[in-house]
């Protein structure tokens, strides 16, 4: 039997970043930022000089494993291992910080079969190369090059739900959602609902 993928982003969809980007963004270069007002993380970064990067890198990276997680995030993985589904996490995070963000998922017990982590990486050519069900995204970008080849769960941010992004970006293959109960909810009616006594 052909294994079956589950693909999903990690920062601000199974973990919940926002308020720590935020918070290093200040830290490290003094300044304050709405993520709101820029269209994604790639976007972001974007706008900094090299040096500047490097501060919010090393602040960051001291930090993210104070990250929480979002709700029902890690049960729903749980649940989709228990119905034989394997796991791809896929994040943008740096390749420096790859042993130390396997190590965060691990500690917290997050169920994941394979862990890519890498800045830059073309998240759209490893859904298609494990022909994913579906993935779990919050850049809007990156979801429209994903969904040409899979269905796409949006959880709703302030950064990607602009009438600008809803415009250029928005596909038939993206479902837009506001967090892992209702993707679950999608995906498994009933048998999630009733899945706790």
């Amino acid at each position: 039997m052909t294994d079956v993928w589950i693909g999903s982003d990690l920062d601000n969809t199974i973990s919940s970043s926002y308020d720590l980007i935020k918070e290093c963004w200040g830290t490290a270069l003094g300044k304050d930022i709405q993520l709101g007002d820029i269209p994604s993380a790639s976007d972001m970064l974007a706008i900094l000089e090299q040096e500047e990067k490097k501060k919010f890198f090393k602040v960051f990276n001291s930090k993210f494993h104070q990250c929480k997680f979002l709700l029902d995030a890690i049960e729903s993985l749980r649940f989709m291992r228990l119905k034989g589904y394997k796991i791809v996490i896929i994040t943008s995070r740096s390749s420096k910080i790859s042993k130390s963000t396997k190590q965060y998922l691990d500690y917290n017990q997050v169920p994941y079969d394979k862990l890519y982590c890498e800045d830059g990486i073309d998240k759209a050519a490893i859904i298609r190369e494990l022909n994913c069900k579906f993935m779990i995204e919050d850049d809007i970008q990156l979801a429209s090059k994903i969904a040409k080849y899979t269905q796409t769960y949006l959880i709703n941010y302030p950064w990607n739900s602009s009438s600008f992004h809803k415009r250029f970006y928005m596909r038939d293959n993206i479902i837009r959602v506001s967090g892992w109960n209702e993707i679950m909810e999608h995906e498994y009616g009933n048998e999630w609902k009733t899945r706790r006594p």
